[in-house]
């Protein structure tokens, strides 16, 4: 089973690879297991800035990027999550959908996308 997660709230094609107004996207896969399910999570944006596709964090603020010389030399592709995967519980997804799909009623730009089913 893979969920994916939308969110388009902050949007703007005009803005949407270095200006700020940014998609996110976040794809939870099924690891196969016994017992509780559970899913690694992978997060993704439109920005053209380096993200760290593990936590969600941006590897250079988009607000610094201007100013790489403030950073030190390899800090850019570290974020110190330690490139680990997150790994959550059903549990959690299903708290992360519930909290998703309440943010819907303020934005039509979030959007869910299940595929396949619980293994």
């Amino acid at each position: 089973m893979q969920v994916r997660i939308d969110d388009y709230s902050e949007y703007d094609s005009r803005l949407c690879r270095t200006g700020g107004s940014y998609g996110y996207w976040e794809i939870y896969s099924q690891l196969p297991c016994e017992g509780e399910p559970t899913f690694e999570v992978s997060y993704f944006t439109t920005s053209e800035f380096a993200y760290c596709k593990f936590c969600g964090s941006w590897l250079i603020p988009p607000v610094f990027a201007h100013e790489r010389s403030r950073f030190v030399v390899g800090q850019e592709d570290d974020c110190g999550c330690g490139r680990t995967p997150q790994v959550i519980g059903l549990g959690e997804l299903q708290r992360r959908i519930k909290v998703k799909a309440a943010e819907t009623a303020e934005s039509p730009n979030i959007s869910f996308e299940i595929k396949g089913e619980l293994e």
